[in-house]
Order: C-alpha cells, then structure tokens, then sequence
C-alpha cells in the first residue's frame, strides 16, 4: 500500500514544461538571499503577511518572485505542515522528507513540505495574468489545476463554470489598463494590476480567467481573514469539509451543506486517523442519489474530497477494510460532481487535475474508471466507498465577516 508520504510526492511531481531552464537554483539559497529585506519586522521568521507584501511587490520577478510564491502555494489550505519560515526550518523539513528519515509510525511529518520540488514547479508558471479583457471568459477545457495548486478552490470554481456559466463568466469585470474587478454574490474586489509573483501564485496556469479570479479571492483573504502567523497545521479529514464550503461561499455567496460517507473514530495507528463508514455502502448510495438530484436539478455546486485510501464496506470476507484508491483517483483531492444518473445510480465527477485513464480490467474500484479531460464515471456504492463524502451549494445566502460594517 502506497504511504501518505509517497502519494504527496506523486500529488507534487512537476508536469512537463513547455520550455525546460537551464538549471534549476536551489529553493533555500533564493529564499535566504531575500529573506533580509521580505522580513520587515526583524523578528527572524517571516509571516503570511510579509510573504504577501512581497509577492504584491511588482519589481520581484523571475527566481525571487517563485521563492515567495512556493511559500504562498505550500501554505494555502494547510495541505503541508508549514511551521515557520526561515532557513533552519526549512531545511529541517527538507530533512524529514527524505525516505530515509521518515518515521514508520504515522504523525505530522509525513506531511513536511517539500520546498525544493514545490519551488520548481512555480518557476515554470507563467510570469503574468493576460491583459484584463481576455479574462471575460470562463473555458472549461483550459481550466485545469497547476501542480502545487488548491484542488479544492479549483473544484469548486470548475462546478459553478460547468453548472452555471453565465454566471461565472460575470465574475470578471475588465477596467481600464491592466485592472479589473472580481464580482460575487456577497463581495467585489478590485484588482489594479497583477504582479509575476501573484501570477505565480495561482493554482492553475491553463486559465486566465480562473488565476484572475483566484487573485481576487487571496486579497479578499488577505483584508478580512489576516493571517498572523504560520501556524504548522494539517488539513484534517473535517477540515477538507470546511475548505470546499469556504469556497463555495466565497465563489457562490451561499451557506452550504456536508453529507459525510466516514467519520473519525478518534485513534491513530501507525498508518494514520481512523475512519469508519457510516453505514452500508448501499444506503449511503441512496443518500447520496436523493441529495444530489435535487442539487444537479437546481444546477447547485457540489464536490466530493478524498482521504488516501478507500474503505470497503462489509461483506461476506469480513468487516469494513482500507484497500487503495482507484488508481485514476487522486488522494487528498477534491472533485467537482458535474453530473448524476438517477436510473443508472451512477454518478459523474471532475478531477481538476485533468487527465486521461484506461483501467486494464473491468471499471472497479481496484481498476479505476475510464477518464477522459479529467471527468469519469462510476457507481454511487463506489463513490460511497472511494470519497470521504459531498459538500452541496445551499440555497440561503451566506455572510463575509466585515459585510456588517458595510463592505459588500
């Protein structure tokens, strides 16, 4: 069985660029020849804010602007365990992610970050977002999710594309020169420029319109949900719940609802939390049919996140069990549910990730799905066992913190 820590690794190999540099500098070396004048406070470490000061700085470019965005995609949704930037931090981390310092026993640095792969994946981004009115247009075969980026934020944002496109084509309003506006149910931010540091933030780059809007979600964060430090968090199995419904309130503007297959029972083992089903994998199907027709009818956005593992409910051979994921399915991911066949008791999802798959037996949990442009389809007993559960788009308006003060 594949561990935690190799599936990481998998989820951040570096996709084949367009154009290969010449050398690849080292991540600790960029980050230590600029750590001086990005860390204002003086106190030894840098902060959220600090990083964001300097990726808003439109003179940083090339290696140094990858360095402060590396930091940036790292931290973002508590995938890895980001302690605290500075050097011996770092390369602390890089220590633990080699194989041979890795503790057999399941804990939180399985999951330090791996800096160096991250930061060569960044630095082959594109250095800029394409002027403002090229942005207009959402296109759901370009929108794919870049390595190192938020599956989470681009499954949602790839659902409402695919739900309801005009209203995700709205969300970019060009300006004058290099600006405009992100518009949303609940807020509007404007964007003057973007700078190649933020560009490279973004978690895809086959999309101008999905990083501009990405743009405007990290400086909405930024204004109302100020990060003081770096705080060495790990997204958990309830939290990946609690990602998706912030998105979905960000990019939708509605409170929304989570239908859970698993739950925690509590321990650890030496391979990690325990979860268990929370019921047999026919009447969660069920479940699922019922709450997702009514969801797929009023076109609402709905995703699914995984775990690194599968659970196979009780049968004849024996009590529930961990077995892999399908192998076209990606672990600590999120998907977009674009599609639900009531008679069929099938269910249709996106990967953002995209890709192409061929199971070399029968479609199975074992073998995988057949997958074209990142979208298959399989059984919703499978999906009960394969997914940690859905996160549905509600139909009540939701609230920003600050609203109440008059901002939109």
């Amino acid at each position: 069985m594949l561990t935690i820590l190799t599936l990481l690794a998998i989820a951040l190999a570096p996709p084949a660029p367009a154009v290969t540099p010449t050398s690849t500098p080292d991540f600790v070396t960029v980050l230590q020849r600029n750590f001086a004048a990005w860390d204002k406070d003086r106190n030894n470490m840098l902060t959220p804010a600090e990083i964001d000061a300097a990726l808003s700085d439109p003179k940083l470019a090339g290696d140094d602007a990858a360095a402060a965005a590396t930091v940036k995609c790292v931290a973002r949704d508590n995938l890895f365990r980001v302690r605290r930037i500075d050097v011996a931090t770092i390369n602390d981390d890089l220590r633990l992610g080699r194989p041979e310092n890795r503790s057999p026993v399941f804990n939180d640095e399985w999951f330090a970050p791996k800096w160096q792969a991250a930061f060569e994946i960044v630095r082959k981004r594109s250095p800029a977002v394409s002027p403002p009115g090229a942005l207009a247009s959402p296109n759901v075969e370009t929108l794919k999710l870049d390595s190192c980026g938020s599956a989470t934020f681009v499954a949602v944002l790839g659902g409402l594309a695919r739900q309801r496109p005009d209203a995700a084509q709205a969300m970019i309003v060009p300006g004058r020169g290099d600006s405009f506006q992100v518009v949303t149910p609940l807020w509007s931010q404007a964007i003057a420029s973007v700078t190649e540091g933020q560009a490279a933030a973004c978690s895809t780059t086959g999309n101008e319109w999905a990083r501009a809007i990405e743009c405007g979600v990290d400086a909405l964060t930024r204004e109302r949900f100020p990060q003081a430090t770096y705080n060495g968090k790990i997204m958990d199995f309830n939290g990946r719940f609690a990602c998706a419904q912030q998105y979905i309130l960000y990019l939708c503007g509605k409170q929304s609802t989570i239908t859970p297959f698993r739950r925690p029972n509590g321990t650890r083992t030496k391979d990690g939390e325990q979860l268990g089903l929370l019921g047999n994998p026919e009447g969660l199907a069920s479940t699922a049919l019922q709450i997702l027709s009514q969801a797929m009818t009023k076109k609402k956005v709905a995703v699914a996140t995984t775990e690194w593992f599968s659970i196979l409910g009780a049968d004849a051979t024996g009590p529930n069990r961990r077995e892999a994921l399908p192998p076209n399915i990606n672990a600590f991911g999120c998907c977009a549910i674009v599609g639900l066949d009531s008679r069929a008791k099938t269910i249709t999802l996106w990967d953002p990730s995209g890709g192409a798959f061929a199971p070399s037996g029968p479609a199975s949990i074992a073998n995988g799905y057949p997958m074209s442009d990142g979208i298959w389809t399989m059984p919703l007993k499978d999906f009960a066992q394969v997914f940690n559960g859905f996160v549905v788009e509600g139909d009540n308006r939701g609230t920003i913190p600050g609203q109440s003060r008059g901002k939109r």
